[in-house]
């Protein structure tokens, strides 16, 4: 009787120090708990959605050592905005198309606010329904970026998710596709592909 006491006690010994010890019945303040926050692969130190300052970068390089996987998607941030892209990429090839149609395109958002200031991107009436931006480069590449989960994307998210796509671009190699999900802060406005 004892040694099976003994032994029942031992497990519940092992098994309870598994839950953390605390007061508190909140369980927003068990770090344990919460949910863990994604980082912009280009700023490891900044929240994505928060406000990324390329200031707050190490003085250090990061090291790339490995190519951006197919599907595996990455957080990619916009300087000095709340804006970051989670993009999934296809092969990569040794042409810049991408990265000159997303320059094109963040110029084409800095020319309509210079113009007419920030506002929605009105519905195309071409395309599938909710496209608000279609772009076609010189080189063939197209940009296509549809509004999403009942949000409007600005002239000036289109412009800070077009920068980040084009600084993606020029760090880690040209793509031939890729698509992106935009968020301005914690909300997603829009999806997007290019190829």
């Amino acid at each position: 009787m004892r040694l099976s006491l003994f032994a029942a006690l031992t497990q519940l010994v092992v098994l309870g120090s598994a839950v953390p010890i605390t007061t508190d019945t909140d369980t927003e303040n068990i770090t344990s708990l919460v949910t863990r926050d994604q980082f912009c692969a280009n700023a490891p130190l900044t929240v994505a959605g928060t406000l990324f300052n390329r200031r707050v970068l190490p003085s250090f390089p990061t090291p790339n050592y490995l190519a951006p996987r197919a599907n595996v998607p990455i957080i990619w941030c916009a300087a000095g905005s709340q804006t970051f892209v989670i993009i999934r990429v296809a092969w990569t090839v040794s042409s810049s198309a991408l990265g000159d149609l997303f320059n094109q395109a963040y110029q084409l958002s800095v020319s309509q606010i210079e113009a007419q200031g920030d506002g929605l991107l009105s519905p195309l009436p071409f395309g599938p329904i909710g496209t608000i931006f279609n772009l076609e480069a010189a080189g063939g590449a197209t940009l296509t970026v549809t509004n999403a989960n009942n949000h409007q994307t600005t002239w000036g998210v289109l412009g800070a998710a077009c920068s980040a796509l084009a600084d993606f671009i020029s760090q880690r190699g040209a793509f031939s596709s890729l698509t992106f999900i935009i968020y301005d802060g914690a909300n997603q406005v829009a999806t997007g592909s290019a190829g």
